[in-house]
């Protein structure tokens, strides 16, 4: 089943998008939610989403810049823009960042589920990655870090404290 994160700061919003989404027929499970862009984000890192949801114009971090960081971070997974806006501006933007497609409230079934399937579609075509920071680094890299500096500081200290004793004179 493939994940997906909805961040909208008006509760009403999130809830017609979770009653109008048909996600167990689109092999689709709404893992988390958030009400502005900052805890988005946060709920993004935690979970790697495959499909984003967001809203345009929310408290602390707006839905283009909630793409911008994300797209800085290579997390290069379908987006869904949500908004009230009709603004072409808006629209430019969110396109230019390279999100899937950018929709009117209020949400209609059938345009929901339409964009769903393109970003199922994108998935199965595999013409979007995955983070590169869930197979790397923080996910698996983080552990061969950590023991490879634990054994690079080892050496240091021990080569370190063999040095001391080589140039220490006796005191006797």
């Amino acid at each position: 089943m493939r994940e997906v994160v909805i961040i909208d700061d008006e509760p009403w919003t999130r809830g017609v998008i979770l009653k109008l989404g048909q996600w167990d027929q689109l092999g689709l499970a709404v893992v988390g939610e958030a009400a502005d862009g900052e805890v988005g984000l946060e709920l993004i890192h935690k979970l790697l989403p495959d499909i984003i949801i967001t809203d345009v114009r929310m408290p602390r971090i707006g839905g283009i810049e909630l793409v911008q960081q994300l797209r800085a971070e290579n997390y290069n997974v379908p987006i869904l823009i949500v908004s009230g806006y009709d603004d072409f501006a808006y629209v430019r933007s969110a396109l230019k960042l390279g999100v899937t497609d950018y929709l009117l409230k209020p949400v209609k079934a059938q345009e929901l589920h339409q964009q769903l399937l393109r970003c199922i579609e994108a998935l199965d075509r595999q013409e979007v990655a995955k983070p590169a920071m869930q197979a790397g680094f923080f996910a698996t890299g983080w552990t061969a870090f950590a023991n490879s500096w634990r054994q690079r500081c080892r050496w240091e200290i021990a080569a370190s404290f063999r040095s001391s004793l080589r140039s220490c004179k006796p005191c006797f």
